[in-house]
């Protein structure tokens, strides 16, 4: 069982239970006592659970908000990274992009050029914080109310700078990709999104194939309004509903 895999079971069963003994779990996981320690170690650091005498404890529901962005961040990471450096390699210097939210966008920003001379606005505090460390990358961070747990700006207070400016990519990752197109979790960030694909000379959706027949919470985009789609792996069937509307390209 991989880490990421041993983790996701101790929180779940600590959340089911509210607390669990740690000889359960390295009996229930056939792991030694010293990885299941680690495993535990790393989640007491993110304030998921709590350990106390041979036990692990859930840490108030309070913090699920948390458990949410950690583990969305190690998901398929290494998919999210081979699929970035290709959208990456999309940007050329001195553009002006947008970087939207989320766990693939953080490893696009990740993954831009140190030597590429860049404009990038974006509406979230982990990417923004990311991009301070490139020394040519110009960074700009839409204004907002941050919501809680996303690491995300909504109710934008930069329309008046996004009347007055245009992108020549526009880079966002769907929570889902189903028959009617892009779906998207935050509702509240469609506004900004649709705004930003209207002064954008290219979409640019970039999703892994886990994200293939699955909805969220609203539609953001048809794949008509959608210039690229990067990903890892598509299915001929997927190729035919989206293209030629869509350029595919696979990582």
């Amino acid at each position: 069982m991989k880490s990421f895999e041993r983790k996701q079971h101790i929180l779940d069963l600590t959340k089911k239970h509210t607390f669990i003994l740690i000889s359960d779990l390295i009996r229930d996981l056939h792991s030694s006592e010293s990885t299941i320690r680690r495993d535990i170690e790393e989640l007491v650091s993110k304030n998921l659970v709590i350990r106390s005498q041979g036990a692990v404890i859930w840490n108030d529901k309070s913090n699920l908000y948390k458990e949410n962005v950690y583990f969305r961040t190690e998901q398929n990471l290494l998919t999210k990274t081979k699929i970035t450096k290709i959208a990456a390699e999309l940007i050329e210097p001195r553009e002006m992009i947008f970087i939207d939210t989320g766990t693939t966008m953080l490893e696009l920003a990740k993954n831009l050029s140190e030597d590429c001379n860049l404009s990038v606005v974006t509406n979230d505090l982990k990417i923004a914080l990311e991009l301070e460390n490139k020394y040519n990358v110009t960074t700009i961070m839409l204004g907002g109310i941050v919501k809680r747990g996303t690491h995300t700006t909504i109710e934008n207070t930069g329309t008046e700078f996004l009347n007055n400016v245009c992108f020549q990519k526009a880079f966002f990752s769907p929570a889902g990709i189903s028959d009617e197109g892009f779906y998207f979790l935050n509702l509240q960030a469609m506004d900004i999104r649709t705004k930003i694909a209207e002064k954008s000379e290219k979409m640019i959706m970039v999703a892994d194939s886990a994200k293939f027949d699955k909805k969220a919470t609203v539609l953001g985009f048809p794949f008509s309004e959608c210039d690229i789609l990067v990903t890892d792996t598509c299915s001929q069937e997927w190729k035919d509903k989206i293209s030629p509307s869509t350029h595919i390209i696979i990582a």
